[in-house]
């Protein structure tokens, strides 16, 4: 009996050894079609250039001649004490600094003390925003073999019948738009309003952005949608036909908010998703989603230190993607970055499913850094 249990061990420690990521190559017959759903994460972002990993927006937030906030010396201090440069860390941070406060001193907070915290946290939310806005490269200077780039991802999430995109950059906006076609996709927006009965091809691409983005932005009750023109403009006049540079006016006016999630805890994410009939709109959605679901592009953000202590930044995400139980799921794994065995051990825990099959991200057309067209 000894002898059969030393075996069984043997056999199930073998097993887990020799399950690696495969490549997306393997099995994208399976997924590529419109039974699937794509959650799609910043690791697309940062495959196109590096200008949006956490070391670049902190370096651009930093400047103080970048156009808009900026991270004060008093912000940059909460960083380096933190010894980081990711911004959701340092706001979840201070959001749970100021539970403490409130929890332990209640009403003989010293007000100087949390005005103090919100102060911090909403100037590094602004600079956040402000950073995303300064690194991204303007609509009229994208060149050719760049708008090739955009038409091919185009081409790739077309295949899907849902995208959940979970970062506020304008890449996937001008992916879909990059041919200057407006069909094969929807994105509950009638013209520049947004409208969630707004119905077109049943087959077609639906388009959220989960947590926003920097053509959105909300007037009084209203969710309106800046829209870009498919042809270059040359002409520095003519900036405001462009996404980016309409933002900087529009921000500018009292009564406009960017639609950007800048939050760090996943409650704080929920409260701001709640806030807006579109977030709850492209949230809820996810959450009732039960088609089989593609995650790529670390969308949970998670840390690969931390892969079992920090998951509560996005774990709104987790558990609208737990919730519906979907019948098949693909997760990318980044290979060359971290343990693969904890990663793959962290998403089978978290999705209480061993039936994952997960695939190296690079090998997945969107992340791969050498995508052309």
């Amino acid at each position: 009996m000894q002898l059969f249990n030393f075996w069984i061990i043997l056999l199930t420690i073998g097993t887990k050894m020799s399950k690696q990521p495969v490549l997306w190559e393997e099995i994208r017959e399976k997924f590529e079609n419109k039974k699937t759903s794509l959650l799609l994460g910043k690791g697309f972002s940062c495959a196109r250039g590096n200008d949006f990993k956490d070391s670049s927006l902190y370096q651009e937030a930093s400047l103080q001649n970048n156009g808009g906030t900026s991270l004060s010396a008093e912000d940059i201090k909460i960083f380096n004490a933190l010894g980081t440069e990711n911004f959701e860390k340092v706001l979840a941070t201070l959001s749970r600094t100021k539970e403490v406060v409130n929890e332990i001193l209640g009403a003989q907070a010293h007000p100087p003390i949390l005005q103090t915290i919100d102060y911090r946290y909403q100037n590094i939310q602004r600079s956040l925003i402000q950073a995303v806005k300064g690194v991204h490269i303007p609509w009229r200077e994208i060149e050719p073999e760049v708008l090739t780039v955009l038409t091919t991802v185009k081409e790739e999430i077309l295949k899907y019948q849902n995208l959940f995109y979970t970062s506020y950059d304008l890449l996937i906006y001008w992916s879909l738009t990059s041919d200057g076609e407006t069909t094969g996709f929807r994105d509950y927006f009638y013209g520049n309003k947004f409208d969630k009965n707004f119905h077109k091809v049943d087959d077609w691409l639906r388009v959220f952005y989960i947590h926003g983005g920097l053509h959105l932005y909300s007037k009084g009750e209203e969710i309106l949608k800046i829209t870009n023109p498919p042809n270059k403009k040359e002409k520095e006049e003519e900036k405001k036909e462009n996404i980016l540079g309409q933002c900087e006016d529009l921000w500018k006016k009292p009564d406009i908010r960017p639609l950007c999630m800048a939050e760090g805890t996943s409650t704080d994410k929920l409260k701001f998703i709640n806030n807006s009939e579109y977030l709850s709109f492209a949230y809820g959605t996810l959450k009732q989603n039960t088609d089989q679901l593609v995650v790529l592009g670390n969308p949970l953000n998670l840390d690969k230190n931390l892969l079992d202590k920090n998951h509560d930044f996005n774990k709104h995400l987790l558990d609208a993607i737990v919730e519906p139980n979907p019948p098949r799921v693909a997760i990318s794994i980044t290979v060359d970055d971290g343990d693969v065995d904890q990663q793959m051990e962290y998403w089978e825990g978290v999705m209480k499913r061993d039936d994952i099959q997960f695939f190296d991200e690079k090998s997945h057309p969107l992340c791969s850094p050498d995508i052309t067209g």
